[in-house]
């Protein structure tokens, strides 16, 4: 009988299954529950997606190589290494995508409330509602999140729309709490 894996191997089907399932299983619960929760960051799902492709694109010739029968050749790891390493190995893109993305969103969370302060401050001197953004935009201190303030500023400068702005800092921050913030920062100018 012709199946799927080779009986050539030292490992049961049962072994495979063992090694296979709860990689698939663990990302099927890690989708549900991101699903069943919200979280204070938007947009999320991209780095889901793809580290659910890394970790299939690497578990793919994982899977050729041993029903093609060259487990044997590969002897000095062994399949649950060999599909360890390939695991290890497609988690580390996912987890620098993340890591990027929780730090920009944590920073803009930390800088909010002053951004807010002292574009009111400015405001109570009299200045224009773009003069009193620049002015709170430009302090320092606001870490990785500067470099999206910087950009807004510019554009301010050369006369682009506040909606325009809005909508491009909303595709570089993923907090709610922070879009939440600078949406009613642009409705109330």
């Amino acid at each position: 009988s012709s199946s799927f894996l080779p009986d050539t191997s030292s490992l049961s089907r049962s072994m495979i299954l063992f090694l296979i399932l709860p990689p698939l299983m663990a990302g099927m619960l890690m989708f549900i529950s991101h699903k069943m929760t919200s979280s204070t960051y938007l947009g999320t799902e991209k780095v889901l997606k793809k580290s659910m492709i890394m970790v299939v694109g690497s578990l793919i010739p994982v899977i050729a190589l041993y029903a093609a029968g060259f487990t044997s050749q590969l002897t000095f790891l062994g399949l649950p290494y060999l599909l360890a390493i390939a695991l290890l190995v497609a988690s580390i893109k996912p987890i620098m995508d993340y890591k990027k993305v929780q730090a920009i969103n944590s920073s803009a969370e930390r800088a909010t409330p002053s951004i807010l302060r002292d574009i009111a401050e400015a405001r109570k001197t009299g200045l224009s509602p773009e003069r009193c953004i620049i002015h709170g935009f430009k302090r320092k201190g606001y870490g990785i999140f500067s470099n999206v303030l910087n950009h807004a500023v510019s554009q301010l400068t050369w006369g682009v729309p506040l909606r325009t702005i809005y909508e491009n800092i909303r595709r570089e921050v993923s907090s709610w709490v922070v879009q939440i913030n600078f949406k009613i920062l642009i409705e109330v100018m």
